[in-house]
C-alpha cells in the first residue's frame, strides 16, 4: 500500500462524505466558517505502514481565531464543535476508503 493509493480512494470518497458531513453536523453558520476559512483543504490523508491503516491530519480553527478570524466565529464552543466535528469527518473518510481497500481494523 502507498499513499497515492489512499489519496485515490480518498478522491472517491470525498466529495460525498463532506456533502453529507456539513449538511448533518453544521449549521449556517459553521459552515460559513468552514467555507470561509477554507478548512476542508487542510485534510491530509497517508499510508500508515507503521500500524498498516489508513492515516490522516485534520484541520483545525487556529488558537489565535479572534484575532485573525474574530469576524466569522462566534465563540469557544463554535470552534469547539468545527474542531471537534472536523475529526469525526476524518475518521469516517479514514473508515470508507479502509472498507475500501480491505485494510484496518475492521478487515
Amino acid at each position: 500500500m502507498d499513499d497515492e493509493t489512499v489519496r485515490d480512494h480518498v478522491d472517491d470518497v470525498w466529495n460525498e462524505e463532506t456533502e453529507r458531513w456539513m449538511k448533518e453536523e453544521l449549521d449556517e453558520a459553521e459552515r460559513r466558517v468552514v467555507e470561509e476559512l477554507e478548512l476542508l483543504e487542510g485534510f491530509e490523508y497517508f499510508w500508515d505502514g507503521d500500524v498498516d491503516r489508513v492515516g490522516y491530519e485534520a484541520p483545525s480553527i487556529p488558537r489565535d481565531w479572534k484575532n485573525t478570524h474574530g469576524d466569522v466565529i462566534d465563540g469557544w464552543s463554535q470552534v469547539s464543535k468545527i474542531n471537534m466535528s472536523l475529526g469525526e469527518l476524518g475518521e469516517d473518510v479514514r473508515a470508507e476508503v479502509e472498507d475500501r481497500l480491505g485494510v484496518g481494523e475492521d478487515s
